[in-house]
């Protein structure tokens, strides 16, 4: 079980596979973060993202009024279209996080998607 579990949840008027679409794009997580930490994020191999992707994120992390720039590596463990895209973050605070997995889960909602978006830290 996770030390930190985090969830937030909305309804979305779209279709699964057109938020899918936007949720397995890393780079689109520039714009959906909404905090100005990440400053940069690059893909390898390039092209589409499948489980076994790599995410690397150039981050500017604030800690207790402090700033620290930190580089962030991150590999893509689900990406089933239109259900779940998951991905799990090495340690980039070595000694403070162990753990940290992101997912998105979508299901269908009236005419819209239901959104989970879930951070587990260990």
């Amino acid at each position: 079980m996770a030390d930190f579990p985090y969830t937030a949840e909305a309804t979305i008027n779209a279709s699964a596979d057109k938020l899918f679409a936007i949720i397995s794009e890393p780079t689109q997580h520039l714009a959906m973060a909404g905090s100005d930490e990440i400053k940069k994020i690059t893909v390898t191999p390039a092209g589409p993202v499948g489980v076994g992707s790599k995410m690397f994120a150039d981050e500017a992390v604030i800690v207790g009024g402090d700033t620290m720039e930190i580089a962030a590596e991150s590999e893509t463990i689900t990406c089933d279209a239109g259900k779940k895209f998951a991905f799990l973050v090495f340690p980039a605070l070595p000694g403070w996080v162990g753990r940290m997995e992101w997912s998105f889960n979508l299901s269908p909602d009236g005419s819209g998607t239901k959104v989970s978006h879930q951070v587990d830290i260990d």
